[in-house]
C-alpha cells in the first residue's frame, strides 16, 4: 500500500496519500484509474498457449461448477425464508452454517480455479461483535470479494446497479443481506447510512459488514482517501489489506484501461501468492478516514 499526499483525482472527489518520508517532487501525480499493460513476445505466446488449454479446463471443471454450487448454497440458505426488504434479519441456525462454513469452501475452490493455490493470512480478525465493520483496501477487482469470502461470508455495501443483475441480484440480496447505495444520489447515501446504523445497533448476530471505503476500483498504484461511510457510526473497524503479488499486474480491473486484457491474462499457470493482512484494531474508534489511514500506516510499519 502506498500512502500519497493530497491530490485531486480526475472525476473523483478523493485524495491520494504518499508515504510521509517521501520527498515532494514536481512530477506528474499518479493516475490511480488507468492501466496499460506492456507484454513481451514471450508473455504473448504464453497467454495464447494457456488460452487454448489451461483457461478452458479451469473454466469448465472448476470455476463454473464452483459458481453453480455457490449459487445453489445461497438459494438453499434462503429456502422458504420470508424476506422483508425494509427490515432484513441475519441468517441463523443451519442457514448460517450453510453460508458461513460451506460457502467459504466453495469460494476457496472458485479462487483455486483462478490459479490462487495458496492464500496466506497474516493476523487474526476480530469477531463481528468486537469490530462489526470490515474495511478492505485497496479495491481493484471483483475477485477481492471472493478473497475475503475464502475466510468468512460478510454482508456488504454495494453499488445499486448490482441489484438489477438477472437472477444473481435477487439471490445475493437475500442471502447476504446486501445494502445497496447509489453514489450519485444523496437520498440513497443517507438511506444506506441509516440502514448501516440500524444493523450495527440492533444487537442481532450480524456478520461483518464489508465496505470498500475508496468507493471504486483502482490500479493499485495509489490508495484513494477513504469515504466517511465506514467511520460515521463511530464503532471499531477491522482493516484488511489485500496484496496480489503477481509479476504482471493482471488482477486489476480499473475504470479505464485494459480491463479486457486483465481478464484475458487471468489464466496463468499459477498465481503469485495473495496476501491478506488482518490488523486487529478492536477498541479503537475511527471517525476520520485520514486519521485511520495514518493509523494503518503506523500499524504496518
Amino acid at each position: 500500500i502506498i500512502f500519497m499526499d493530497s491530490y485531486q483525482a480526475p472525476n473523483e472527489r478523493s485524495t491520494l496519500l504518499r508515504p510521509a518520508d517521501m520527498a515532494v517532487s514536481e512530477e506528474a501525480p499518479v493516475d490511480p484509474f488507468t492501466l496499460k499493460h506492456r507484454f513481451s513476445c514471450y508473455d504473448c505466446l504464453k497467454i495464447a498457449f494457456n488460452c487454448i488449454w489451461l483457461f478452458p479446463l479451469r473454466l469448465l471443471f472448476i470455476v463454473l461448477p464452483s459458481a453453480v454450487m455457490g449459487s445453489c448454497l445461497c438459494m438453499l440458505s434462503i429456502l422458504c425464508l420470508s424476506y422483508n426488504e425494509e427490515d432484513p434479519q441475519p441468517l441463523t441456525g443451519w442457514r448460517k452454517f450453510v453460508l458461513q462454513k460451506v460457502a467459504t469452501k466453495v469460494s476457496r475452490l472458485f479462487m483455486f480455479g483462478f490459479g490462487f493455490h495458496w492464500i496466506p493470512v497474516i493476523g487474526t480478525p476480530a469477531a463481528s461483535s468486537e469490530a462489526p465493520i470490515m474495511v478492505v483496501g485497496p479495491h481493484s477487482s471483483m475477485l477481492d470479494i471472493f478473497v475475503i469470502g475464502c475466510r468468512s461470508i460478510p454482508t456488504a455495501l454495494s453499488r445499486a446497479e448490482n441489484k438489477s443483475v438477472p437472477f444473481f441480484g435477487r439471490i445475493f440480496t437475500q442471502a447476504f443481506n446486501v445494502i445497496y447505495v447509489s453514489r450519485d444520489e444523496m437520498a440513497s447515501r443517507q438511506q444506506a447510512a441509516t440502514e448501516i446504523n440500524r444493523r450495527l445497533n440492533s444487537g442481532l448476530d450480524w456478520p461483518h459488514l464489508l465496505i470498500f471505503p475508496e468507493g471504486t476500483t483502482t490500479n493499485r498504484k495509489a490508495l484513494l482517501q477513504f469515504k466517511h461511510g465506514a467511520f460515521s457510526p463511530g464503532l471499531p473497524v477491522q482493516p484488511v489489506v489485500i496484496r496480489y503479488r503477481n509479476r504482471m499486474n493482471t488482477m486489476v480491473w480499473p475504470d479505464h484501461g485494459d480491463s479486457v486484457t486483465s481478464l484475458s491474462t487471468n489464466h496463468q499457470m499459477r498465481r503469485s501468492r495473495t496476501l491478506t493482512c488482518l490488523l486487529k484494531t478492536s477498541g479503537i474508534l475511527y471517525q476520520d478516514p485520514v486519521v485511520f489511514l495514518h493509523q494503518m500506516l503506523l500499524l504496518k510499519t
